[in-house]
């Protein structure tokens, strides 16, 4: 997973962020994909939007979206202020897989 921010925006900080698990079906065939998605998260730290931007397929689509939906953050903070952050993230599924 490799995350980008634009140069000097806030980020926020990870408190769980699981990755996503590779799909049986493209594992078992040996198939190897790549998703980015767009993350916004709002001042509470919560995940309020997801947009996909690139992927390679559904099944890897889904597993990020799923992986996804269990992250947690604290938010970005400007000066002492919580405030929105938007995180792009990168998602590559080599075969094999690292275990």
């Amino acid at each position: 997973m490799i995350p980008r921010v634009p140069l000097g925006a806030p980020l926020p900080e990870p408190m769980r962020q699981p990755l996503p698990e590779y799909p049986i079906k493209m594992r078992s065939q040996g198939i190897e994909g790549l998703v980015k998605v767009t993350v916004s998260i709002d001042e509470s730290g919560v995940i309020d939007k997801v947009s996909v931007k690139e992927a390679t397929s559904v099944e890897f689509e889904s597993a990020v979206k799923e992986a996804i939906s269990l992250w947690s953050f604290r938010p970005a903070k400007r000066g002492n202020e919580p405030c929105k952050s938007v995180v792009e993230f990168e998602f590559q599924f080599k075969y094999p897989m690292d275990e």
